[in-house]
């Protein structure tokens, strides 16, 4: 991760699953955080993996749309890269 916010947009099929990876070298060794911008994350179905450096999304579904943020922290400061997941499929309405 740099110093700047770094998009990326993803595009998943609804009922997959999502990993985003946030990677960061520095010293010490930051805290890795992720949120959703606009609400939270899945309830359910989400998890970190890699001593918190992936957010394993599973089963995803058209509410997991939107920005969600990495962020990585030390005494020295921190960074954020914004990924915005996309998810492509049918869209029902009942």
């Amino acid at each position: 991760m740099s110093d700047n916010a770094c998009d990326c947009e993803v595009l998943f099929a609804v009922a997959a699953a999502c990993v985003c990876v946030c990677v960061c070298v520095a010293s010490p060794a930051p805290t890795i955080s992720f949120r959703k911008r606009a609400g939270s994350l899945p309830v359910g179905r989400h998890r970190l993996q890699h001593e918190g450096t992936e957010l394993l999304i599973v089963n995803v579904q058209p509410s997991d749309e939107g920005d969600y943020e990495c962020e990585a922290s030390n005494v020295a400061g921190r960074a954020q890269e914004i990924i915005q997941i996309d998810v492509q499929g049918i869209h029902t309405t009942l």
